[in-house]
C-alpha cells in the first residue's frame, strides 16, 4: 500500500522529467542500449551473449556466478501478449529462470497480473518506461542530466 502511494506522488511530482525521459527513451537506438549494457557486463565480470538483435529490439543471455538472466528491450509503444508468450519461450528454451523485460512504451492490461502465472515458475521483472526513468532518475535526478552524462545503468537487472 505505501509503495503504490509512493508511486502515486513520485509519477505527479516528476510528470515533466517522465515526459522527457520518455522522448529521450524513444530516440536512443537499440545499438547505444546494447553498448551500455556490455559496459556494465564487463564493469561488474558478467558475460554476455546477444542472442537475437533488431532495429527494435535486443535479447541477450546475461551469465554471473550463480545465476543466467535474460534480457530484453524492447522500443515499441506496447508489448502484447503474444510478445510475452515469445519471451516465456525463449526462456524456456535456454534454461533461464530469471527474466527481464523493459519496453519504452506500456504492457497490455493483464501482462502484470501473469508475469509469476506461468506453467513453469519464472522470476520475470516487466518495465515499462515509467518505471525504468523511476529507477535510472531517482528522487532528485534530472533527465538532461542521466542521457547526457550517458549515466543510465543496468546494473540492476544483471545476476550475481
Amino acid at each position: 500500500m505505501f509503495n503504490r502511494l509512493f508511486n502515486k506522488i513520485y509519477f505527479k511530482r516528476k510528470n515533466g522529467e517522465i515526459k522527457r525521459g520518455k522522448s529521450k527513451l524513444r530516440r536512443m537506438k537499440v545499438d547505444s542500449i546494447l553498448r551500455i549494457l556490455q559496459k556494465d557486463c564487463s564493469n561488474k565480470n558478467v558475460k554476455y551473449d546477444v542472442i537475437e538483435k533488431n532495429w527494435d529490439s535486443i535479447l541477450v543471455l546475461l551469465e554471473g556466478k550463480n545465476d543466467k538472466t535474460l534480457f530484453k528491450y524492447h522500443r515499441t509503444g506496447m508489448v502484447f501478449h503474444e510478445h510475452y508468450e515469445e519471451f516465456l519461450n525463449q526462456m524456456k528454451i535456454y534454461g533461464v529462470n530469471k527474466g527481464v523485460y523493459i519496453t519504452n512504451g506500456v504492457f497490455e492490461v493483464g501482462l502484470h497480473k501473469m508475469e509469476n502465472r506461468t506453467w513453469f515458475y519464472k522470476k520475470i521483472l516487466l518495465e515499462d518506461y515509467r518505471y525504468f526513468l523511476k529507477k535510472q532518475l531517482g528522487l532528485r535526478g534530472k533527465v538532461s542530466e542521466v542521457f547526457k552524462n550517458k549515466k543510465i545503468n543496468f546494473y540492476r537487472y544483471l545476476p550475481r
